[in-house]
């Protein structure tokens, strides 16, 4: 036997057992929390055409996608990303409605070579509303988010909230050309803010500005005398003090929500999609390294597919949640009671009958063949939650 053909290829694994019982009670979850906003499902294609997902709309690395060939010649992609196709398809289906909330649950894709280890399919979940430009519905989504890491029981977390437009206007100060962008939005990505100000020293960047960029990369408490300071400072640049007072407003809506004690603000932050132009946001949890939510406003990607629509929305990394649940010792649902029967061969028949009335009551029946290891047999089944019957 070739023992080669029990692995899975690098990124992928399999999932059984208590780990996707519990990432099913998670979908569950927050499929509810999302219908009792008015949310409806919808289910887009595992591949897209690679227009779908073309430089100038979403991923600034191509090689990222996994990509492959129909009959036809086209190019097509395993989806990276859900928001594309969401927007794709309301733009083709929701044509006539003025707002649109839809939820999607499923895999994406990333072939990203520049962390070893990291998973290549994950599974997410998330929300989109298009077709509205207001505070009221970037709060709706942002409390989305946090209501969501709530109803699965996770509470030690974060929503650090910033705005697209103050990293381009902290790059236009500068005048900063497409390469000395990337690095720039490279070092803020890693959050290496040491780097990013030695950096913009040795580029001879004007020390007003230098300290315009590191205090936007810091994290601040809506409301705190430290982020007040900023918006004083920010008072003389114009393009990128209204953001930050937009946040501000943002802030005082989610007190309404009864949010506040979840979010922080983080100006400056960037993402590694080019589509967003408004706020952006990313939830950490306590003990998780990489984010468990990311989200933003995106108000002119519809535009790529016919539809003029603003939009905003989310996505929650399912199996970042799961680790979170883990690391924080949370269990979110218990075993169910399990009844064992073990039959000897005379037996079936009356085994599989009572099998048929424990189901019946909607429990949970396992038959076992009596294979003169009873013994052995039980002590599989030797937990708080399993019964075990014999038929001899």
């Amino acid at each position: 036997m070739d023992y080669s053909m029990l692995h899975t290829p690098e990124g992928v694994r399999d999932i059984y057992n208590e780990e996707i019982e519990t990432r099913d009670v998670i979908i569950s979850r927050l499929k509810g929390l999302a219908k009792s906003y008015g949310y409806d499902n919808i289910k887009t294609p595992t591949f897209e055409f690679l227009s779908v997902y073309y430089k100038d709309i979403t991923l600034k690395r191509p090689k990222d996608l996994y990509k492959f060939f129909d009959n036809g010649g086209n190019t097509l992609v395993l989806r990276p990303d859900f928001t594309p196709s969401i927007a794709r398809a309301a733009s083709k289906y929701f044509t006539t409605e003025r707002t649109v909330r839809l939820f999607y649950e499923g895999n994406v894709f990333a072939n990203n070579k520049r962390y070893r280890g990291r998973l290549t399919e994950m599974c997410q979940f998330g929300c989109e509303l298009m077709g509205e430009k207001s505070i009221g519905a970037d709060a709706e989504i942002i409390a989305i988010v946090i209501n969501s890491l709530k109803a699965c029981n996770i509470d030690d977390f974060v929503i650090s909230i910033g705005h697209a437009n103050i990293i381009k206007e902290l790059i236009a100060l500068g005048e900063f050309n497409a390469e000395e962008t990337d690095v720039i939005t490279g070092y803020i990505n890693n959050r290496n803010i040491f780097d990013l100000e030695k950096h913009l020293r040795d580029k001879g960047v004007s020390d007003e500005l230098i300290k315009l960029f590191v205090l936007c990369n810091k994290m601040y408490k809506p409301g705190s005398d430290k982020w007040n300071e900023l918006i004083g400072y920010a008072s003389k640049y114009d393009a990128i003090l209204e953001p930050l007072k937009y946040l501000d407003d943002l802030a005082k809506v989610l007190e309404s929500y009864g949010v506040s004690d979840y979010i922080s603000f983080e100006p400056g932050s960037v993402s590694e999609f080019d589509y967003y132009t408004g706020i952006t946001f990313a939830g950490y949890a306590s003990k998780i390294g990489e984010p468990i939510a990311k989200g933003g406003r995106y108000d002119n990607l519809l535009s790529n597919f016919g539809q003029d629509k603003p939009a905003i929305g989310f996505g929650i990394f399912v199996e970042e949640m799961q680790m979170a649940l883990y690391k924080q010792g949370i269990e979110l649902n218990a075993k169910a009671d399990k009844t064992v029967v073990i039959y000897s061969p005379d037996k079936l028949n009356e085994a599989i009958k009572k099998a048929n009335e424990i189901r019946q009551d909607g429990k949970v029946c396992e038959l076992i063949a009596d294979n003169d290891a009873v013994s052995d047999i039980k002590a599989l089944y030797d937990e708080d939650n399993v019964t075990v019957i014999e038929l001899k």
